[in-house]
């Protein structure tokens, strides 16, 4: 496999494993100071191998990095948006 390079030439990476990594399990408990250091690793390891396979499918580097971090603005605004209920009759009754 070709490896990876970005529009100004950058070699991005020498891969030659699978390109898109799993997320590891946390190693720390959900109390510890430890566990958002290691989850920000994973993360940016993640990241790393979304913009590799997507700069080897065809995509610039930038585009491709705007349109990860698009799509983490989304998500953040998604679960920090509040479940709203929608009132409904309680029968069928519509008077």
């Amino acid at each position: 496999m070709k490896s990876p390079v970005d529009v100004a030439g950058r070699l991005l990476v020498q891969f030659t494993g699978p390109l898109m990594k799993t997320v590891p399990t946390p190693s720390y408990q959900v109390d510890d100071t430890r566990r958002q250091e290691e989850c920000s690793r994973a993360f940016d390891d993640v990241a790393r191998s979304i913009m590799i396979s997507a700069v080897a499918a065809g995509w610039r580097e930038g585009e491709a990095a705007l349109a990860l971090a698009d799509a983490a603005e989304r998500y953040v605004i998604y679960i920090a948006t509040p479940i709203r209920a929608v009132p409904a009759a309680a029968n069928t009754n519509t008077r």
